[in-house]
């Protein structure tokens, strides 16, 4: 087994979801920008360029895990298209206006802050993943074990609906952990000798 490549797909995993945290937070902080509060607000036409141009950025970095599992072409194009539709989910359930519940919202944010890389993940390995069961396997075991890990530490560490930012700064740090477990076991099963 290559471990080599394997710490390469986690770094690059790693690379990415500093990249996707930034985005994200840019994106967070100018729709917030935007609410008016008496004569303070910014303009609502520079924050909403700003989001344009914070998504594509954003969504770029999902070629570092792809092209460091081996992905090229219209596979790695595949592969970011597909994460970058659920980045996208993602910031919509962050959307001020989103009827949801604090604890479902939070429950959700989990839940895609932990499929993207096992989307981009399993979309960079394609023909790996349709010719071996073990391996799609693992991805999926992986995903659910730190989705379920992000949830109970969120939950247990501070209550979503009295501290909704603690409650998302403990449950992003255990779900970060599948930037870089997912690309790594990806990277550690694919080049398997």
């Amino acid at each position: 087994m290559d471990w080599k490549r394997a710490a390469f797909a986690a770094v690059a995993g790693l690379a990415s979801l500093a990249v996707l945290l930034g985005g994200a937070a840019a994106i967070i902080f100018l729709m917030i920008a935007t609410v008016p509060l008496g004569a303070a607000g910014m303009d609502p036409i520079l924050a909403i360029m700003g989001i344009l141009i914070a998504i594509p950025g954003t969504c770029a970095s999902f070629w570092l895990p792809a092209w460091a599992l081996g992905a090229r072409g219209s596979q790695a194009a595949r592969s970011v298209f597909f994460s970058s539709l659920n980045f996208l989910a993602f910031i919509v359930l962050l959307l001020p206006r989103n009827t949801m519940s604090a604890t479902a919202k939070h429950a959700s944010v989990l839940l895609m802050f932990t499929v993207i890389p096992a989307v981009l993940t399993m979309t960079a390995t394609w023909p790996r993943i349709t010719t071996s069961y073990r391996f799609a396997l693992t991805i999926i075991v992986a995903t659910v074990v730190v989705y379920a890990l992000a949830l109970v530490v969120s939950h247990s560490v501070a209550d979503p609906v009295a501290e909704p930012a603690n409650s998302y700064y403990y449950g992003v740090l255990v779900a970060g952990a599948s930037w870089v477990l997912v690309p790594a076991l990806a990277g550690a099963h694919r080049f398997a000798r």
